[in-house]
């Protein structure tokens, strides 16, 4: 009897496990999701604010001159380069799912409609993401 209780104290503990890990990859996409989503317009060259600004020598709030820098962040990188390792398929889910959420007049993408726009229907995007999440976290596939 004792033997049963601690296997299923085992089994407790690792399923509380899996829902943290799960919860974290969770925070990581959405802040991954976030930065691209808020970089997805950049063309490679400063707005003509930026310049305008760089020639008056006061960038933002202080003077002097400033360097445009987009590098990831480190942990928002980390997550980019697991995201780039993933099959393309897999790579559109991702990307619908955490980075494309606010249309050009501010209201709110419904997954159903970029699935729509992307001619992937609702099921095999649900599976393509489910896919993508086990590969980010290093999980076994198996396959159907």
């Amino acid at each position: 009897m004792i033997a049963i209780d601690s296997l299923q104290h085992q089994i407790d503990q690792k399923k509380q496990l899996e829902r943290y890990e799960r919860a974290q990859l969770e925070r990581e996409l959405n802040q991954w999701g976030r930065w691209i989503e808020g970089h997805y317009d950049y063309k490679g060259y400063p707005s003509i604010d930026i310049i305008e600004r760089a020639r008056i020598g006061s960038g933002g709030g202080s003077q002097g001159h400033k360097i445009l820098c987009l590098d990831m962040p480190a942990g928002i990188y980390a997550t980019h380069a697991r995201v780039l390792r993933l099959p393309e398929a897999e790579q559109d889910a991702i990307l619908i799912r955490y980075c494309v959420k606010i249309k050009d007049d501010g209201t709110f993408w419904t997954i159903t409609d970029l699935c729509i726009r992307a001619g992937i229907k609702l099921q095999s995007f649900n599976q393509r993401l489910w896919r993508a999440r086990q590969r980010i976290m290093g999980l076994p596939i198996a396959i159907m």
